[in-house]
Parts: structure tokens; sequence; C-alpha cells
């Protein structure tokens, strides 16, 4: 992800892109390759107690009973003969059997043409199939089941699936990730995002501890956005059954408003007074350490709001909910990164209640923003694609105001601007 933001191109940026996307798969892959084996290693000492007749139904079971030829030369074996049962499992270890199990899996797997049905013919469990098929990854997503597995999995083995051990850093690859699915949906990739997406919201449930329903619900809702923009609306219902409830009442948001009101009494007093704090600014551009130890509630409220402000969901009462609660946290700890982010979400919600001139308002205020405030010249905010992205938002609202020459002036600077740009990096 890192790679392909760093891209001096956009085909670089999408070549690296798919690059992560293809190993966001593997991930996937390999935490339910490593689920399997456990499975199949738990369930390996009952195979003795088995009926003679299911235990050769299983995978790498099948030559029981069949007579095997001494090989020339071979000593013969002193003492009792051993029934077929006791001959197989002196063959078949507990290695070649969870391979077994596993290339079983893969295989139907692959051959599943829908929804992949759950695993009932091996015995212990509970056992994964793993998505192949563009259908079968529209509609799978970590349940329950999966998490309570990957939970109780043997240390030695976490770091094999998507857990805190193979995932420390959990709010920087919840970034990380999102940014991925964002990019991925905005060059027509969704097919190639969705792997992405079910990774976020398996390292959601499994690496964030104790989990928090406002990131499963963004999870939750970014999945459900790809399918509808495949046409799956059936895929996307279940993803936003998985979700918690949308929208932010006063109860909720009271848990996070103790340092926020301590801190604008302290505002209060300074503003007061003409003494100065002694406050040591960071220079203007100094570079970003990128280091995200927690999740801000206040960006995640943002996020929030720039979901349910989407076509396919169209939340606007929801969205001003957590804007509204986000704005007096961006207040407080000013926040003008998030702040700016806040203003372009607003803004499509105006445009979409049909106030296209306060809509053009917010816009501006968001490049006012990122062109004066020093924490936004850091890289962390107001780059080219931003804000070429936030001059078309700025051009829609202008021509639903009725104002297309502004709007056709601003497309065409944006144009030469980024042209340049891009002679430039090449």
């Amino acid at each position: 992800c890192m790679l392909a933001k760093l891209a001096p191109s956009s085909q670089q940026r999408r070549a690296r892109s798919l690059e992560a996307s293809y190993y966001a798969e593997r991930c996937i892959h390999l935490t339910l390759k490593t689920l399997n084996q456990a499975s199949a290693a738990a369930a390996y000492p009952s195979l003795k107690d088995m009926a003679d007749d299911a235990l050769k139904a299983l995978p790498g079971c099948a030559s029981l009973g069949e007579e095997k030829l001494l090989a020339e030369g071979a000593p013969e074996k002193k003492g009792e003969p051993l029934s077929p049962k006791e001959q197989l499992l002196s063959e078949v270890s507990v290695d070649i059997w969870c391979d077994a199990v596993v290339a079983d899996l893969q295989a139907s797997s692959a051959e599943a043409v829908g929804k992949l049905e759950p695993v009932t013919h091996l015995p212990g469990g509970p056992y994964f199939r793993m998505p192949c098929t563009p259908l079968a990854w529209s509609r799978w997503a970590p349940d329950t089941t999966l998490t309570t597995a990957t939970e109780g999995l043997v240390s030695h083995a976490a770091k094999s699936v998507a857990s805190t051990a193979a995932f420390p850093k959990a709010p920087a690859t919840m970034h990380h990730l999102g940014w991925l699915t964002k990019t991925l949906e905005a060059d027509g990739l969704h097919l190639q995002a969705l792997p992405v997406a079910a990774l976020a919201e398996l390292v959601a449930k499994t690496a964030v501890k104790p989990e928090l329903p406002p990131i499963t619900s963004l999870t939750a809702m970014r999945s459900a956005a790809l399918r509808f923009g495949l046409g799956d609306g059936v895929g996307a219902r279940e993803c936003l059954a998985r979700a918690a409830p949308i929208g932010l009442s006063m109860h909720d948001a009271q848990h996070y408003l103790n340092d926020v009101a301590v801190i604008e009494q302290q505002k209060a007093l300074v503003a007061g007074k003409t003494v100065k704090l002694a406050v040591e600014d960071e220079p203007e551009g100094a570079p970003k350490t990128w280091k995200l130890t927690h999740f801000e509630v206040r960006e995640v409220w943002m996020q929030l709001a720039a979901e349910c402000s989407r076509p396919f969901f169209l939340q606007a009462r929801a969205a001003l909910e957590y804007l509204h609660h986000a704005d007096r946290h961006n207040e407080a700890f000013d926040d003008e990164v998030n702040k700016a982010s806040c203003s372009l979400v607003r803004a499509r919600i105006l445009l979409l209640q049909g106030r296209p001139s306060l809509a053009v308002d917010a816009v501006l205020q968001a490049q006012y923003l990122w062109r004066t405030k020093p924490e936004c010249k850091n890289g962390s905010a107001g780059t080219g694609l931003e804000w070429a992205q936030s001059s078309v938002q700025l051009a829609q609202c202008l021509v639903a105001e009725g104002d297309e020459g502004e709007a056709r002036r601003v497309l065409s600077a944006t144009h030469a601007i980024m042209k340049s740009r891009y002679t430039e990096a090449s």
C-alpha cells in the first residue's frame, strides 16, 4: 500500500495496488488454510474410532482395504498382522492427513459456482472453504465461527492468521487497507478490491481488541459499497446486516466527550488572558511521521459520514450526526486535516439537500485549509490527487448552482496543472 501511495504516476499506482490486492487475497487464504490444518490435526486421533466406510470416504484414506504388494527384496514383517485400518493409519501421518484435508477443501472451493457451502463431510471442525470465484468473494465475509477459531489458536500459529500477533499495529493496517480499497474502487477495480475489503473486515474483528463497533460498521459499509457497485445487492445487504446500527446518538457520543470538554474549558480560560502559551510549533512543511498507534474517533466519524453520504446509502441524517460531533472534536484538538475532510463530506450532503451554494463554500473552505494551515502542508492532506478530486466536486456544485462557465474554468485549470505535474514526473 505504501509503495502504491508513493507511485509517481496513476499507471504505477494501479499496478502496485493490484499487487497489494493479490497479497490481501493470499493473506485470507493463509488464514483459512491454517485454521483448516488446526482443525484437521485436532480431529486426527478420532480417525481410529470411525467405521471403515466413513473413514474410506475421507481425503487421503481412499486406499483403505486395498492390498499392497511388497516390493521385491523387501523384508517380511513379523508379529501380528495389522488390520486394514491400522495399516492405513500407520501410513497416513497427521501431516499427510492435514495436507489432504486442505487440498480437498481447496479443490471443492474452486469448483463452487455460487456461495460457499459449509463443510459437513469432515470430522471435527470447524472447516472453512476458500473463496476463489468472483461470486464466492462477493458472498464471503468473516463470521463469528471464523473469529472464534482464530482466537482459539495456539500462540505459535497465531502469526499465520489475521490476529493481534500478525497485525500488532492494527490502526496503521486499517488506514492502509481503507486507502487501498478506495483507490481500487476509484479506478473501477471493484472486483479486485473485494479481498482488500474482506481483509479489513477480518482485521477489524480479530486484530482490533477490544472490538470497536464503529470500525466494524465502517468496514462493512465499504464492503457493501463494492458489492452494490458490482450489482450484487444480496451480498451488499448481507454486509450491512453484519454491521452495527448506523448513526451516532448523544448517549454514544458522550463516552468521548470528557476530554473534549476539558480542552474546551482550558481554551476558554486561555482566551480570556493575554498570556501567550509556550507551545513549540512544528516548522511549516515538516515531514509527518506516519505512526498510527490508535484510532482517532473523530477520523472514524468522518469516514462513517463519508460512507453514509454515498449514493448507495444516502443516510444524510446519520452523516450529519457524525459530522456534528466530529466538528466539536476537531475544534478541541485543532485537527485542521480532519476539519478539511469533514468540509468535503458536508459539501456532498449539502448538494444532496439541494443547497449548491453552501456546498461550494464547503469545498472552498477545505481547499483554503489545505493551502494555509501548516498541518496540511506536510504530506498528510492536500495532495495533488485530493486537489483534483475536490476540484471535480467543486465543478459539480457549480453546475448544480447554474454556473457552468466557472465549472468549466475550474476543470480546465485543474487539468492543466495535473498535466504539467505528470510531465515533470515523467
